[in-house]
């Protein structure tokens, strides 16, 4: 991990550290040695503020009220070992900014570990595409927002409000599967803005997320990666709002889905961003974000390792005959778990079984001759 401290500041001095605490348990690669394999989280924060008009140099200690929260929270039964590595420096640009991370993430990617970081805004996000990228992968991407932030920009730079658009113009081919959960009508175009490629675009409403919550988890574990705008948690529960949004997720259920996106064994990468502490109220906000990030890390504690691809003799196989597509369909569920998988129809052999995460209800709909959209998306890109 030395390789990587050129681009790091060291977390500040001062942080309270307690005895039994997640603070304790956390190994700040500055001060300590300890061998890389046995990491396999890496925290770090960013506070690239520029092309932001509603954050100011007030909120450079952000990501020291977050860490002050985080590092004194009980170490529970988070077993992954973590390493802080510190405060992002920004690059000259903006765009060297998005470099940087997306190096970063190449590099923990090498070493198996999982980077979760945190602070400026989603525009960051950019990166992660960036990232993926490079390492030639398909991108499945979940992003936790209350609305699409696609505006197009007549300028060439990439801020909070066209991060998406930009990121369609750069990398529309590299994204098979893109998330969005926790929008709300009234702030949200629901044009699909990668209508012309192949890939599948989810819009999951608030109040839908909120009667459903449960389900939503499936859509974690078919994810790569996930990214968090705090501004779509409510005013009320999150006093850093900067936004003052009256409606939005509550507390509880922020912390919630952000254990499903550590309990995906699918994810490789975790995002927060959008809490500036200029704003903040008694360190309210702080405080949750550092309970987000604890459940992320509990998540990523209790994963079981499962994966159809490599141990379908722990599934049970169960065949469907669904009426309206002619098509018997082949779900997989845990025997540990007693989650739900389905088995896609491959055309070129020799490539190995593909499986798309579902929920239960999912699978109870496609006995009874229904299938979601999404399932049904990809089955004919077989």
């Amino acid at each position: 991990m030395l390789e990587l401290q050129t681009y790091f500041t060291a977390p500040a001095d001062d942080l309270t550290i307690v005895d039994g605490t997640l603070g304790q348990f956390i190994f700040q690669g500055w001060h300590k040695k300890q061998s890389d394999a046995d990491i396999r989280i890496a925290l770090f924060s960013v506070a690239d503020y520029r092309n932001n008009p509603h954050i100011s140099e007030k909120s450079s200690s952000s990501a020291f009220h977050v860490r002050e929260q985080l590092y004194g929270l009980t170490k529970g039964q988070i077993s992954r070992k973590i390493i802080d590595l510190g405060e992002l420096k920004i690059g000259k640009t903006r765009r060297d900014t998005y470099f940087a991370l997306a190096f970063i993430f190449c590099e923990l990617h090498k070493k198996k570990i999982v980077p979760i970081f945190f602070g400026s805004d989603d525009s960051m996000i950019y990166s992660i595409y960036q990232y993926f990228t490079q390492i030639g992968d398909p991108l499945n991407h979940l992003h936790i927002d209350y609305m699409f932030d696609n505006q197009h920009e007549e300028l060439n730079i990439v801020n909070q409000d066209c991060y998406f658009h930009k990121i369609q113009t750069d990398f529309k081919q590299n994204v098979q599967e893109l998330t969005i959960l926790g929008t709300q009508s009234y702030y949200c175009d629901l044009e699909p803005f990668f209508s012309e490629t192949n890939s599948l675009i989810i819009n999951h409403r608030l109040g839908l997320l909120r009667a459903e919550l449960f389900e939503s988890e499936a859509f974690f574990r078919n994810s790569d990666s996930v990214s968090f705008d705090l501004n779509a948690i409510r005013m009320s529960d999150n006093p850093a709002n900067y936004l003052g949004m009256p409606n939005g997720l509550y507390a509880e259920e922020a912390c919630q889905l952000a254990w499903y996106a550590g309990y995906s064994e699918r994810v490789s990468l975790f995002g927060l961003f959008n809490y500036f502490s200029e704003y903040d109220n008694r360190k309210a906000g702080a405080k949750l974000v550092a309970q987000i990030i604890w459940h992320f890390f509990d998540g990523c504690s209790k994963r079981l390792g499962e994966d159809p691809h490599f141990s379908i003799d722990q599934f049970l196989q169960l065949h469907v005959n669904v009426e309206s597509i002619r098509q018997e369909l082949v779900f997989c569920k845990s025997i540990l778990s007693n989650r739900y998988w389905l088995k896609l129809p491959t055309i070129n052999e020799g490539k190995g079984d593909k499986f798309l995460a579902v929920s239960k209800p999912e699978y109870l709909n496609a006995v009874n001759n229904l299938i979601s959209d999404r399932i049904y998306f990809y089955l004919t890109q077989q």
